[in-house]
């Protein structure tokens, strides 16, 4: 199950999704080689809340906002958004490393995706195969997680 199950069914249940040792080693192994290259700007896991909470914490904690374009392969938009698939990691870089990141990460086995990119606008915008689900500004992003544990305690 997931933090999205959770909150919109009241439950966590279903089978944990298979851990591919040797994936997940290359993974590690590919973005820390990355980081120590200076390649990586900043990494997030997909764990609690998947991409879109990973895209949401990022924009939150660097100030600044985000474009993201996805596409579904045929999933619905809750799976895609809030999977908590394993070896997934939300990478940035800037623009004159994003290319040389992307090929040493493919270089060492590391399936590489390009979903957008950061702007300054202090807004989280995704798109999934070209209609907008989200569009909120990071202020308010901000407050929603803050408040998460008062609300909860209430």
């Amino acid at each position: 199950g997931s933090e999205f199950q959770y909150i919109v069914q009241g439950k966590t249940e279903g089978r944990p999704p298979a851990l591919d040792l040797v994936v997940e080693k290359q993974l590690l192994d590919g973005v820390l080689s990355s980081i120590q290259s200076g390649l990586v700007q900043s990494a997030h896991d997909l764990s609690e809340g998947g991409l879109a909470v990973a895209l949401a914490e990022s924009c939150i904690s660097g100030k600044l906002g985000a474009e993201v374009e996805l596409s579904s392969n045929g999933l619905r938009n809750d799976l895609l958004l809030f999977s908590e698939s394993q070896s997934r990691i939300l990478l940035s870089a800037t623009a004159d490393k994003a290319d040389e990141l992307a090929s040493k990460l493919e270089a060492a086995g590391v399936p590489v995706i390009r979903i957008g990119q950061v702007t300054a606008t202090q807004n989280l915008t995704i798109q999934v195969d070209g209609k907008q689900v989200l569009a909120e500004g990071v202020d308010a992003l901000r407050q929603v997680w803050e408040d998460a544990i008062p609300c909860l305690m209430n």
